[in-house]
């Protein structure tokens, strides 16, 4: 990978992620494996790696492949998080290309008066487009400084979004809830339910989002919240419709929070 000769190593993911549970050999062989594979633009055939990984075990292989680290495809290893990086910079260098051939900047997209559409008409789906655009950074924006302020954990905004190891917990949190199948309602209704059903019985809230995320898909915290607080649950539920909730209503989940 000449144009860019190192890939996004996130020190959270990797403490919080699965590997860690391996053995340090299955480890040492992962991110060996790694380098190779985006040395080589992510052309990487197994036998290939068999061949210049020679102090990697095979039995190392074959572990990271059945528990899903590493897959096949006709002969080529394939990493994930990997291709997902080389995919967005290889979308990156087009989008350059393409804008040093136009000679300037990357432009929003545009509807240009044609045969189809006057220039009022033009100018009114400009405008159409601008405010769904902005709206639904509004919204995003109002759904994750409310996600973050249950949690008790600060989340920066703007250009750091993601970046922090805070911002990566709770971007991950709700990047697998939403493909478990849970909407933006649901997933701060069951925080909520969550930290008030914790903050009555004075436990201690998970510091750990994966500790987090497998508690919140392995229960159902409203009917939790219903069973020992039916008024609370209640208005939670009631909150939990409106566009924008209200995130001091069951206050505090000390002891256990986790800031």
């Amino acid at each position: 990978m000449k144009e860019l000769p190192y890939f996004k190593f996130h020190v959270s993911e990797w403490i919080n992620g699965d590997i860690t549970l391996e053995s340090l050999e299955d480890q040492g062989a992962f991110i060996n494996i790694c380098s190779h594979y985006w040395f080589k633009d992510g052309k990487l055939k197994l036998d290939e790696a068999k061949r210049r990984l020679t102090e990697i075990k095979p039995n190392a292989f074959q572990s990271l492949i059945k528990k899903g680290f590493l897959k096949q495809k006709d002969g080529f290893l394939k990493i994930s998080f990997l291709d997902e990086q080389l995919s967005q910079r290889q979308n990156k260098s087009v989008v350059n290309s393409n804008n040093g051939k136009k000679g300037g900047r990357p432009k929003k997209t545009e509807i240009k008066p044609n045969a189809l559409f006057s220039e009022s008409e033009t100018k009114a789906k400009q405008k159409a487009i601008r405010e769904e655009e902005e709206k639904n950074k509004k919204e995003n924006k109002i759904f994750n400084q409310s996600i973050s302020k249950i949690l008790n954990k600060p989340y920066t905004m703007g250009v750091d979004r993601g970046i922090t190891g805070t911002g990566q917990d709770i971007d991950s949190l709700v990047k697998q809830l939403k493909s478990s199948g849970w909407d933006e309602i649901k997933i701060e209704t069951q925080v909520k339910a969550m930290k008030a059903v914790y903050a009555k019985e004075k436990w201690s809230f998970p510091s750990n989002y994966i500790t987090l995320l497998t508690s919140l898909i392995e229960n159902d915290w409203v009917q939790r919240l219903k069973d020992t607080d039916p008024e609370s649950q209640q208005k939670i539920i009631e909150n939990g419709k409106s566009k924008q909730p209200n995130i001091d209503l069951i206050g505090s989940s000390q002891p256990g929070s986790l800031g």
